[in-house]
């Protein structure tokens, strides 16, 4: 307060105000000195700031807040016409709420109204962003902030997104500044204004400087609610015919339900939501009627959503795109069975009860990370979910390395699946230890928060159906939180092939053509993986598919030229895998894998030929095979052979010794003594020439098989020998390729380094050139705040040498028309006493007249 000088500016002020009245006459009036009445109808600029708020969707808390606001003006206005103390308001003001709920717009008409209703001596906006108040050096950060400190008293200071203020040394000092130069006490020539997310803001405030709270109080704040599906729909009408864009009702309900759907998603935009689906569908919209001009002019459900039309008109199709999972009561029963159930409660238009979280059980490779994508894909059709996203994490990803950080992590998790789906495999690795005890707990009880329960949020634990049964029993909270289950069972083989096929089938640019010689291949080779442990279902069979690209490209590589290569480049065949490159996948497949620990090893399954028979154990050193007939064991077996020869009479073989001798599986025969064929014991009277003929047909035939078995381990033997050669050769050229790759890789590595080192060094002469620039900005900044200040005093002393001046002239005016006065009214009094002189001689005169008449 600057005694007299106040006196004198607020006079001067008054005198401007009357000078810009009509008819002022050089009168001063009340009106004149503390200004109109704070109301709409003498204040043009307020009526039309309260009518802009007024016709803004939404806000009523604001509303009505300002509304008191304004009636508390009036009244104060009222008070001090009548010489009463008024009500002093506090100013300061936090602007809470999400993304495109109007904060930033109805700051600005919020700060308009402070200036027309005259609580502030200036009343100009300054709109400032966080970022204005931090500075890159220290100290910085202190003058920035005092110099729009300075520059915003007696106006409104709008901080936009305040909550960036909390973010390191540089924001806490200009907190920490804000807090010594705002006090909040009623009646402060200035109103800042802090915008931005409630959560953000409320952490700014508690862990920041304790003076915040108190200079901006929470309790105290405007608070933007999202809008309501009501205040959506008058938004998107609104925009739609701003931009004279024909919407029919239909589509804008269904915008509505698209917005409304979104709102349990992390950081809704809104009003903002609503310009972008719209702007979005206005696009699609003008590409379609620029293809076909005699076309619906409106909008259509395509134009609105775009590809995600058609999903949402048949949401159920995503079931039908999964493979494998054939069983009565596997995944495609379950979603099947609750799309239907939504459907159903949808067409009827009554709620649905909400989906709860589910379990997947099953082997590695089952598809549960799809079946959850699918499913996200579905509910968000159907309209359940909000998002489509599906957030993928194990439980390893979410244990915390210490006390504490398992929280913020599950907590960082949830909140980026919020509206979607988080998908966390391995599960049942949650509840071990400490800390995995700490996300158990943190994660049932995040469920039952408002943002995430109710099935906005649907989270899905994936594991052994045993673990997951195991973790079931430690946690009792679990299974009343988790009551949807899902087991998915191992893939057939003839799964993994129709995988593979339609894998190929979809390969660009030319289709895939089924082989049934290929797919036998296939068949015996998923056969073979299926007995071998670490099986992964669809996961083997994407790597099968690898593994089947890989030889095509090596067997076309290999082909006799490049002209052959270019020649065949266009026809139907090149990409078509053939049995070759299907016998070489599995081959490597089956390398790479290793067999289960009981299997005999053998040069099939070595090689991968698991469609033939292992040979007999006497081929295990490959030597000519003998016969010999077999062995006559005692006179009582003979005795019952020969009763069975009378009955089988007249040359009919033996079944159970034919049987015996040409079983194929068998690994070894019977040794035949021929000794005792060709001399048969005298004595023996059972021993017939039918019998000897049977003998003798049966070694006949086990010799053919023999030789036959010979030639076919021959001629694998060579095979053999000509892959292990084919093998060696592809170690050579693997090794080679390997060291070019080396090469390469060592090569681009150092022109790597050398292009970090060139960029750091830039980098650090970019900083050193930035530190200098930023030094010298500072000074210069420093010395125009000298200069300025400097000017500031010398116009400060040349206004006071002015008004001393005035001051003086003002005197010397006053004491000259004081003597001027003075000398009039001396000559008035001389001019007055010589008139009653005059009247007092006449009046003498009179008498003496009068005393002689009276003697006469």
């Amino acid at each position: 307060f600057a005694n007299a000088r106040s006196v004198r500016v607020m006079f001067n002020q008054s005198v401007a105000v009357a000078k810009r009245r009509l008819n002022h006459n050089k009168l001063l009036i009340v009106e004149d000195v503390i200004g109109v009445p704070p109301v709409p109808e003498r204040i043009p600029a307020l009526a039309a700031a309260l009518k802009e708020l007024h016709e803004h969707i939404g806000i009523p808390q604001v509303k009505e807040a300002v509304r008191s606001l304004c009636d508390v003006a009036r009244k104060n206005y009222d008070k001090e016409l009548n010489g009463m103390k008024t009500d002093l308001i506090p100013l300061n003001r936090l602007f809470l709420g999400n993304p495109g709920t109007g904060k930033s717009t109805i700051a600005s008409i919020y700060g308009r109204i402070l200036k027309n209703l005259l609580l502030l001596s200036k009343g100009e906006v300054i709109e400032r962003k966080a970022s204005d108040f931090i500075g890159d050096v220290i100290g910085a950060s202190e003058t920035r902030t005092r110099g729009i400190l300075s520059l915003a008293k007696g106006c409104v200071l709008i901080i936009d997104e305040a909550y960036n203020l909390n973010d390191g040394h540089f924001g806490k000092a200009a907190l920490n500044t804000i807090v010594e130069n705002v006090s909040n006490a009623p009646g402060s020539d200035i109103a800042v204004i802090m915008i931005g997310y409630e959560k953000n803001m409320l952490a700014m405030l508690n862990e920041q400087n304790p003076g915040l709270c108190s200079r901006f109080d929470p309790t105290n704040a405007f608070r933007f609610e999202d809008f309501t599906d009501l205040e959506l729909l008058q938004i998107f009408s609104s925009a739609a015919a701003r931009d004279l864009v024909d919407v029919p009702i239909d589509i804008k309900c269904a915008a509505v339900r698209h917005l409304a759907k979104q709102r349990n998603m992390k950081n809704f935009g809104n009003a903002r939501a609503v310009i972008t689906l719209l702007g979005a569908a206005k696009s699609r919209m003008n590409s379609r009627m620029q293809k076909n001009p005699t076309g619906d002019q409106a909008m259509t459900l395509d134009d609105l959503l775009g590809e995600d039309a058609n999903l949402k008109a048949n949401p159920l199709q995503c079931i039908d795109e999964l493979q494998g999972g054939d069983d009565e009561y596997g995944f495609r029963t379950v979603l099947r069975q609750l799309g239907n159930s939504i459907n159903l409660c949808n067409l009827e238009n009554r709620p649905y009860d909400p989906v709860g979280n589910f379990i997947f059980t099953g082997a590695p490779g089952t598809g549960k990370t799809t079946v959850a994508s699918k499913m996200a894909k579905m509910l968000n059709a159907f309209g359940v979910l909000a998002s489509n996203h599906v957030v993928v994490t194990t439980a390893l990803d979410l244990t915390g390395q210490y006390v504490g950080q398992s929280k913020k992590v599950i907590e960082g998790k949830m909140e980026e699946a919020r509206g979607g789906v988080l998908f966390i495999d391995e599960a049942y690795k949650l509840g071990e230890g400490s800390f995995g005890e700490e996300v158990l707990v943190k994660l049932l009880g995040m469920l039952t928060e408002p943002e995430y329960n109710n099935g906005k949020t649907i989270v899905i634990l994936a594991g052994y159906e045993a673990d997951m049964n195991a973790m079931l029993s430690r946690n009792a909270g679990m299974a009343s939180r988790f009551n949807e289950r899902i087991h998915f069972s191992d893939w057939t083989k003839e799964q993994c092939v129709d995988l593979v096929e339609n894998m190929a089938r979809n390969e660009k640019p030319l289709p895939f053509m089924s082989n049934e010689a290929v797919r036998s291949i296939l068949l015996m080779g998923f056969q073979e993986l299926l007995k071998r442990p670490n099986w992964a279902n669809a996961r083997d069979s994407e790597s099968m598919y690898k593994y089947l690209k890989k030889s095509r490209d090596r067997r076309r590589s290999n082909e006799v030229n490049t002209t052959t290569l270019l020649a065949h480049k266009n026809t139907e065949n090149c990409l078509h895998f053939t049995e070759e490159d299907a016998r070489m996948a599995v081959d490597i497949f089956l390398r790479n894998r290793a067999p289960a620990p009981a299997q005999t090893s053998s040069p099939f399954r070595r090689n991968g030929f698991s469609n033939m028979p292992p040979p007999p154990e006497a081929f295990a050193n490959f030597t000519p095979p003998s016969f010999a007939p077999p062995a006559f064991k005692t006179a009582t077996t003979s005795a019952k052979t020969d009763t069975s020869n009378d009955a089988n009479s007249e040359g009919e073989v033996d079944e159970d010794l034919c049987q015996e001798c040409t079983e194929e599986k068998s690994d070894r025969v019977e040794e035949l003594d021929d000794e005792e064929l060709n001399n048969p014991d005298p004595n023996a009277e059972q021993f017939s020439a039918s019998r000897r003929a049977q003998l003798e047909q049966a070694r006949r035939e086990h010799e053919a098989r023999q030789a036959a078995e010979a030639h076919a381990y021959a001629v694998l033997l060579a095979l053999e020998a000509a892959n292990a050669a084919e093998m060696e050769r592809m170690k050579a050229e693997q090794a080679e390729s390997d060291k070019r790759h080396a090469e390469l890789v060592a090569a681009e590595k150092k022109r790597v380094e050398e292009e970090l080192a060139e960029l750091a060094r830039i980098e650090a002469e970019r900083k050193a050139a930035h530190e200098a620039e930023m030094e010298r900005i500072r000074l210069e900044h420093e010395e125009a705040l000298r200069k300025a200040e400097a000017e500031r005093q010398e116009a400060l002393r040349k206004e006071q040498e002015a008004e001393q001046k005035r001051l003086r002239e003002e005197a010397e005016a006053r004491k000259k028309a004081h003597e001027e006065e003075i000398e009039r009214r001396r000559l008035i009094a001389e001019q007055q006493e010589r008139e009653r002189a005059a009247a007092e001689a006449a009046r003498k005169v009179r008498e003496a007249e009068e005393k002689k008449r009276l003697e006469a």
